[in-house]
């Protein structure tokens, strides 16, 4: 079974967002918007990954995921964001107020972002403790859906330009979506073997699925594999 993910980079094109120094937020949630849609991609059997447009605005992108997404249980919508120049700093998602399941999606989506990112963990909040007190993503969107602010544009503006780490909230975004959706992310180690080792592949490809695969476990592989070939 194939999972519907609908991700919103936050501010469409006209609107910059929040901006503190060179940072604005319109430009970083398309970043990495686009990093979650290259990763996602890689895992076509288990997820269908759709972009809102970037010239819809709020109303029009929730029209936009509706029309694709007609009952609750047809996907997964995310909207990113980032906070703004306050000197505060951390990670947060919102939840529907009082649905308790939307309140468990927001807590397995931080868990693993913050485990990702170690970004300080400003916790799962209602939508209605959202400066707007309430969030249309949220309230209008027929299939389930959430919001996360990633982190502080001024609070936490050296981790954001520190090298690395926007592929790292990229990636803790992906490893949130699969927790959502109950499943097990496949662990892809790929060994190139010597031209002349004959009777053997130039690439080896091999796909551990369901598999908690440490560090450890990949270099013992690895080993094993090496021995082999000699």
């Amino acid at each position: 079974m194939r999972h519907n993910v609908f991700l919103s980079a936050g501010h469409f094109v006209n609107d910059p967002g929040a901006i503190y120094k060179d940072l604005k937020e319109g430009y970083i949630t398309r970043q990495v918007r686009d990093l979650v849609i290259e990763q996602l991609q890689n895992y076509p059997d288990m997820l269908t990954v759709y972009a809102v447009p970037d010239e819809l605005n709020l109303v029009q992108s929730i029209t936009w995921v509706n029309k694709r997404a007609t009952y609750l249980d047809a996907g997964f919508a995310l909207d990113i964001h980032f906070n703004g120049a306050q000197p505060a700093s951390g990670a947060e998602a919102f939840f529907y107020t009082g649905n308790e399941k939307s309140k468990a999606l927001a807590q397995k989506l931080l868990d693993q972002y913050l485990k990702q990112t170690k970004i300080k963990n400003r916790g799962v909040k209602p939508d209605t403790a959202s400066r707007a007190k309430r969030l249309g993503w949220i309230r209008d969107i027929t299939c389930w859906s959430l919001l996360i602010e990633c982190a502080f544009l001024q609070g936490d503006y050296d981790y954001l330009k520190t090298p690395g780490n926007l592929n790292k909230i990229a990636e803790g975004i992906v490893d949130g979506i699969f927790s959502i959706f109950g499943l097990s992310k496949p662990s892809i180690v790929e060994v190139i073997v010597p031209p002349h080792s004959e009777g053997w592949q130039t690439k080896l490809t091999k796909i551990i699925n369901g598999l908690d695969t440490s560090a450890e476990q990949i270099k013992t592989f690895v080993g094993d594999l090496s021995k082999l070939l000699q």
